[in-house]
């Protein structure tokens, strides 16, 4: 398993692999937040706020499910119980919470959960 990991950190399609992955992730969270700001500063609150970002937030927040198997296959060298974890946890609440119970997309609290998920995916904090 060692020089799986070791094999798949030296590999040059791997790493151009990883760069095309997580540029996708930075590009689609980016967005996200600037949606964010864009709807704040034209509306000052959050009505309508998931309109707008609904299939960008489940696309990229599932999309993430990906980077559990970047874990198991070696390719990063990261805790896949940590992975798994962390990843099912947020993908949890979008699917199963936010999408669940259409309420939620009425109260500050929601923005501000999506706020959150959009900096620290986007690593723009």
């Amino acid at each position: 398993m060692e020089r799986q990991k070791d094999a798949a950190k030296t590999n040059p399609l791997v790493t151009k692999y990883l760069l095309l992955y997580n540029g996708v992730q930075f590009l689609g969270w980016t967005c996200i937040v600037l949606v964010i700001v864009a709807h704040y500063w034209e509306h000052n609150n959050c009505a309508g706020l998931w309109k707008k970002e609904e299939y960008l937030v489940k696309f990229f927040q599932t999309l993430m499910v990906v980077e559990i198997l970047h874990t198991a296959l070696g390719l990063v060298n990261s805790s896949t119980w940590v992975s798994t974890s962390q990843i099912s946890s947020r993908v949890f609440i979008v699917w199963g919470v936010i999408h669940s119970f259409a309420r939620v997309f009425h109260f500050d609290l929601f923005a501000r959960l999506i706020r959150c998920v959009s900096l620290t995916n986007s690593d723009c904090v």
